[in-house]
């Protein structure tokens, strides 16, 4: 059976898993379909990969836990030694650096300035043996590590290594430099998150669409690497694949096999050995990392999210630089900045090039990012900070009656508010959703309006000063459920003059697994997800508990609202999220009176310099609000008036 046979087979598993659940709704199994079926028909061809490379060179290394891993090295030309750009991967790395994952423009920049461009594939992968369980395990890091050092002794190569990409092969260039292979000398991941239980389980709640589209994506790049190896006569690479099935034991119903992460996850909902030890976690492998190191992530990435940022101060800030955007998963490979960013980083690290890297601003924020009419994604203006962490200042704001989002805590006793669970959820299922609505001001928060009843909502006045809020936030929240257990979903949206609401961030919450665990701080609440840990409600009793809401920078204008939506993480709530929520039918309530104080917790940053005027759809509405002119070096919160305080 080839490759792209076994992948078909394998979506109509998937597709009937989904089309099974509880909760998720038709129209996201049938995308994930027509999803996966795109992917299929992308496979990558390696004759147009041999058309506009000098030499390509396909083969097999031996990696230190004995698989044979595959791999791929475009040089620019026969002859010469040069600095060299990997990718390692899941996906078409050992078949198709060129191509792999979406990052053509950046190798092909690299080749062009003389690179040469390598792919290797992870164990279990493509036409690698070996094993795909556990994902992101230091065996594969050491294995990445090997074919580094393989890299800088060939004849070839300078003997000086880079590695580059988006997602998979963003998370691998980390786990790598984190081995400290001889020959490495810069790293340039992008779209990488901070743990992998946190991409499977947000707030401790099964997003059931991701594992299976990461599934998915190994075997597409699989299927499309089988098929290359026999236009190319590779028998080694059938011979692999073979060896590496008759291993592996397969799902039900042409289902994924059972060391896949979709067929894995849900055996361990709780944070046990699965995800702390058999994966190596991010924040133990960054504080070896010693090499300069670029990086992007973007707030609205459902599939790695901005958690990342939260390990940023692990990375030695003498030689890291960092990005932060606005935008889905992997949104610089959609944008020139980034690529030209990403080519010059390495060519100056790895090639030498004498081309002022070293003035770059350390941290860089893009503001509103949004799609250009030639079909580039760019910042409509950017800002930049002397290191990292930010400066910033922690302040709050407060539910309270008539659905208001105070400056002050309640001072009074007040009736909470309810609203039924489980109703589904507003749908942000369209990326554009996560623009900054440069291109398309009236994008709104909702493809689909919350159903009357099925959330509570609490909205400041209009702001009287811009707001520049960063990082991650908690909302601090005193709730009871006619339910021993509950979901919460919370989104933050800014509310403009014109009526119009754009979507910021999301974050959730297990009510039952609120226990916090010794690395929570005021803004970043980190539950221990122990099952040890777990404790049920008690039906009609209010109850403490900090949700996470995941990092953004975003400031609220002048003349705009901030508003917090509390609701059931229930339908297409992201581009790349489907939650198994409770399906307890329960009617849960917000209290927010001064016995049960709730608050939004989050920090603000200075703004040093004016804010350019807004996408102009709502610039009229926003001249009419009247200005402040109180003396702050802080343009935002302290000219609000709002209380700056710890959880």
């Amino acid at each position: 059976m080839r490759g792209t046979d076994r992948l078909l087979l394998f979506v109509r598993g998937c597709v009937s898993g989904l089309a099974g659940s509880r909760i998720v709704r038709p129209r996201l199994w049938l995308a994930f379909a027509a999803m996966v079926t795109a992917l299929v028909s992308a496979a990558p061809d390696t004759s147009a990969l041999a058309a506009q490379a000098s030499v390509t060179q396909h083969g097999y290394l031996t990696a230190p836990d004995g698989s044979s891993l595959s791999y791929t090295v475009v040089l620019p030309s026969a002859q010469g030694r040069f600095p060299v750009a990997m990718v390692y991967d899941g996906y078409s790395a050992g078949y198709a650096p060129m191509t792999d994952n979406g990052d053509a423009s950046i190798a092909s920049d690299l080749l062009a300035k003389g690179f040469a461009v390598m792919g290797v594939n992870v164990p279990g992968t493509g036409c690698s043996t070996g094993s795909v369980s556990p994902p992101f395990s230091q065996a594969w890091a050491k294995d990445g590590a090997a074919a580094v050092t393989w890299a800088a002794s060939q004849p070839w190569s300078t003997g000086r290594v880079g590695m580059f990409g988006a997602s998979f092969p963003g998370f691998m260039a980390l786990y790598v430099a984190a081995e400290r292979p001889r020959g490495l000398v810069a790293i340039a991941p992008t779209a990488w998150t901070g743990n992998f239980y946190d991409a499977v389980y947000p707030g401790g709640i099964y997003n059931d669409v991701f594992p299976n589209l990461f599934d998915a994506d190994q075997l597409q790049g699989s299927a499309g690497d089988e098929q290359a190896a026999a236009n190319n006569s590779d028998a080694q690479c059938e011979l692999n694949f073979t060896q590496d099935q008759a291993t592996r034991v397969p799902g039900q119903n042409g289902g994924p096999p059972l060391e896949y992460v979709a067929v894995q996850a849900p055996q361990h909902p709780y944070y046990d050995s699965e995800w702390s030890s058999l994966l190596w976690e991010l924040k133990d492998a960054i504080p070896n990392i010693q090499v300069p190191v670029l990086t992007l992530n973007s707030y609205q990435d459902q599939i790695a999210s901005a958690s990342g940022m939260d390990y940023y101060s692990l990375l030695d800030p003498r030689q890291s630089w960092f990005i932060s955007t606005n935008g889905w998963h992997a949104i610089g490979q959609s944008s020139n900045t980034w690529v030209d960013e990403t080519v010059a980083f390495l060519d100056h690290f790895v090639a030498g090039a004498d081309n002022g890297w070293q003035n770059t601003p350390k941290v860089q924020i893009w503001h509103e990012t949004h799609g250009t009419s030639s079909g580039d994604v760019e910042p409509q203006w950017t800002t930049t900070e002397p290191s990292w962490p930010l400066q910033t200042t922690t302040s709050a704001l407060y539910p309270s009656a008539g659905n208001l989002l105070s400056q002050g805590p309640p001072v009074s006793s007040g009736a909470p508010d309810s609203y039924r669970y489980p109703m589904p959820a507003g749908s942000t299922a369209d990326a554009q959703d996560n623009l900054a609505g440069a291109s398309a001001p009236s994008s709104n928060l909702w493809g689909l309006p919350v159903p009357t009843g099925g959330n509570v909502v609490y909205t400041t006045p209009p702001l009287s000063n811009d707001l520049d809020i960063v990082g991650p936030s908690s909302l601090n929240l005193w709730l009871s459920s006619t339910a021993v257990d509950t979901d919460v979903q919370v989104t933050i949206s800014e509310v403009r003059p014109d009526g119009q609401e754009q979507y910021i961030q999301r974050g959730w919450l297990r009510i039952s697994e609120r226990k916090l665990g010794a690395g929570s701080t005021a803004t970043w609440p980190r539950p221990t997800y122990q099952k040890a840990d777990v404790r049920q409600l008690v039906p009609g009793v209010p109850t403490y508990a900090r949700i996470p809401i995941y990092p953004f920078e975003h400031i609220f204008r002048r003349g705009s609202s901030i508003r917090i939506s509390i609701e059931a993480p229930v339908g297409i709530t992201a581009t790349f999220a489907g939650f198994l929520s409770n399906p307890t039918p329960a009617t849960n309530t917000v209290w927010h009176d001064k016995g049960h104080v709730s608050k939004w917790v989050f920090n603000a940053l200075p703004i040093a310099t004016a804010v350019p005027p807004p996408p102009g759809v709502w610039e009229r509405a926003r001249r009419a609000v009247p200005h402040e002119h109180r003396a702050s070096a802080i343009l935002g919160y302290e000219r609000l008036g709002l209380d700056q305080t710890s959880a």
